[in-house]
């Protein structure tokens, strides 16, 4: 009788659990597709439930920057470098959610800490654009950020395709 309930228990664990797992799937999904305020509503309501899912809590960071709302992006991911301080991806995005809701300051504050130790190739144009915004303060146009904005972007686009370019490399070698 015992190894029933124990069986019932677990079976209901693995269900709720794989729930779970469907709406962070269906969240990456609609992320991918474009459409930022679903999958940061069901990013929200995973967290909800799950308040410690790290890579989750920076998707949802990611999601909210997307859909305009770099403050509530900015207390996502200053949660998670409280949490994981050498987490250098919420580090790069939490300086583009400063530089979206306007805070040049904290934005070359944040960038700073990611030279030190993120991946090189972005920590490169962070410095390029870091020394852009350090000229122009205090007027900086709208333009200006915006076109920061894109060369950060195109870098971590760049350095995530080289990693791909890695992974499958190792791969292809039996290494991975």
């Amino acid at each position: 009788m015992t190894a029933i309930r124990l069986n019932l228990i677990l079976l209901g664990i693995l269900l709720i659990s794989g729930c779970a797992a469907d709406l962070v799937r269906e969240a990456d999904s609609t992320f991918k597709s474009g459409s930022y305020e679903k999958s940061a509503d069901l990013y929200a309501k995973y967290l909800h439930k799950h308040p410690d899912a790290f890579l989750t809590r920076r998707k949802y960071g990611l999601a909210l920057l997307k859909t305009g709302r770099p403050k509530e992006a900015v207390e996502q991911f200053e949660s998670i470098i409280d949490d994981h301080p050498r987490d250098y991806k919420s580090l790069l995005h939490l300086g583009l959610a400063y530089l979206k809701s306007g805070d040049y300051h904290k934005t070359l504050e944040v960038w700073r800490t990611y030279e030190t130790g993120g991946k090189p190739l972005i920590a490169k144009e962070i410095r390029r654009q870091s020394h852009r915004l350090t000229k122009a303060l205090p007027t900086i146009s709208n333009e200006l950020v915006l076109d920061v904005k894109s060369a950060v972007e195109k870098a971590i686009n760049a350095q995530e395709l080289r990693n791909a370019y890695n992974n499958a490399r190792l791969e292809a070698c039996g290494g991975g």
